[in-house]
């Protein structure tokens, strides 16, 4: 994967399309911070210290931070997002800032970024107002978001939150959030899986 990412690195560096940009920052920071957490694991009960972060990982995060940060700064929404998840989870340096997060993820939202839709109605359903996190929620159902329409999906499946107990459309929400799973949405292929294995009870 290293030589995969420092093979494309100039050209997408070059290159003048900010999504192959995102998309390789964002392949380049799962796979460092992958690394980084092995890295950890490792070193746990040996007496070397602190792992040390290899120069040309080091300089593949760098530039995949800085490009981030860069069309983030210029309004990108997926840029905005991701920059908004390393303030919610103080990531790469940066700071836990949940209200940077949220502000983060509104922009994105409002420029159509699915997926920060579902990231604020997590938030709003941590403070328990689920009037504002199914709001959220639906909107990224509206906008074909897997996360949203696997949460929406729970919710119709166990009628939970005030939302009539509904299989039918549940069961084509989390259809639709297993066909469109992606590494930061998996869970509607796992539970699809169950309903088909017939492995929730009661259902």
């Amino acid at each position: 994967k290293e030589e995969d990412l420092e093979h494309s690195r100039e050209a997408v560096l070059n290159s003048n399309d900010p999504e192959r940009q995102l998309n390789w920052a964002q392949a380049a920071l799962h796979w460092s911070d992958n690394a980084i957490q092995a890295r950890i694991r490792a070193a746990v009960g040996s007496e070397r210290g602190r792992p040390v972060t290899p120069s040309i990982e080091r300089k593949i995060r760098e530039d995949a931070l800085q490009v981030v940060s860069f069309l983030a700064d210029q309004g990108h929404p997926k840029a905005d997002f991701l920059r908004s998840t390393w303030y919610e989870f103080g990531k790469f340096g940066y700071p836990e800032d949940t209200k940077e997060a949220f502000a983060g993820y509104r922009r994105a939202g409002e420029k159509g970024y699915a997926r920060a839709e579902y990231r604020m109605g997590t938030k709003y359903e941590a403070m328990k107002d689920m009037v504002n996190a199914i709001q959220h929620y639906q909107q990224g159902v509206a906008n074909g978001d897997s996360a949203s329409n696997y949460r929406m999906g729970m919710m119709a499946l166990l009628g939970q939150h005030g939302q009539p107990q509904n299989f039918e459309a549940a069961v084509s929400m989390i259809r639709f959030a297993a066909d469109t799973a992606d590494e930061n949405a998996p869970q509607g292929a796992y539970v699809y899986g169950m309903l088909l294995a017939r492995e929730l009870p009661n259902i």
